[in-house]
C-alpha cells in the first residue's frame, strides 16, 4: 500500500530531471538513497501502529523506461517491488499481524507500477499515476507528490488506502475486541539520483 507512493515519487523525479519533448522511449536507472523513508501508519480501536520499510532492501538500481507526451511523462515496465517481510512494525507479534493483513504467505511482495507523471501548474509538485498491487489485487491511484532539487532529488508524499479495496481483512484479537481500522496511511520521503 505504501509502496504506491514510492513509484509516484520516482515519476516526479523524471518530470523535472528531463526537459525535452522527444516521444521516443528512453531508458535509465535510478537509485533510492538509504536516507529515504517509507512509513505505513494505521490505527485500531485500542491504539495506533507504525511500520517502517527497510530502505536498504530496495533492489537498486531500479530500471526506468519513459517517454514524453505533451507535458507528461509516460512510463513503461517501470516497477518497484517491495518485500512484505522488510516492514518493521516494532515487534514480532505486530509484524506477524501486519503480514497476516497483507496475506504475505500467499503474496509476499507489493508491486508499484509507475504509469504517468503530470505537472501541477504553478507548483513544484506533480501528480503521479500508479498501479499498486497488494495480495494479488491491483488498484490505480493519482497522488500529488512534492519535489525538491538538491544533491539528490527529494520526493515526498502521502496516501490513504482502504484495506477493503484489496480484499484484505484485518486480524481480530481477543475474541474480536481489538480490530484494525480499514484505512491505512502511507508516508514517504525519497532521495533519488539518476545513473
Amino acid at each position: 500500500m505504501t509502496l504506491k507512493k514510492i513509484l509516484l515519487l520516482l515519476t516526479l523525479f523524471f518530470v523535472f530531471a528531463f526537459t525535452n519533448s522527444d516521444t521516443a522511449l528512453k531508458r535509465t536507472q535510478i537509485h533510492i538513497s538509504k536516507n529515504s523513508s517509507l512509513l505505513i501508519k494505521g490505527t485500531s480501536n485500542v491504539n495506533s501502529f507504525k511500520c517502517y520499510y527497510n530502505i536498504k532492501k530496495i533492489g537498486n538500481p531500479i530500471p526506468i523506461q519513459y517517454k514524453f507526451k505533451d507535458e507528461n511523462l509516460k512510463f513503461e515496465n517501470t516497477l518497484l517491488t517491495l518485500n512484505n517481510s522488510c516492514f518493521d512494525c516494532g515487534g514480532r507479534a505486530i509484524n506477524n499481524d501486519f503480514n497476516k493483513i497483507l496475506d504475505s504467505n500467499n503474496h509476499p511482495q507489493l508491486f508499484l507500477t509507475l504509469q504517468e507523471i503530470n505537472p501541477i501548474k504553478n507548483t513544484t509538485s506533480v501528480e503521479a499515476n500508479l498501479a499498486i498491487t497488494i495480495a494479488g489485487v491491483t488498484n490505480n491511484y493519482r497522488i500529488p507528490v512534492g519535489i525538491e532539487n538538491g544533491i539528490n532529488m527529494q520526493v515526498t508524499g502521502d496516501l490513504s488506502l482502504s484495506l477493503n479495496d484489496f480484499n484484505l481483512k484485518s486480524p481480530k484479537k481477543i475474541f474480536g475486541l481489538i480490530k484494525v481500522d480499514d484505512t491505512i496511511n502511507i508516508f514517504f520521503k525519497l532521495f533519488i539520483n539518476v545513473e
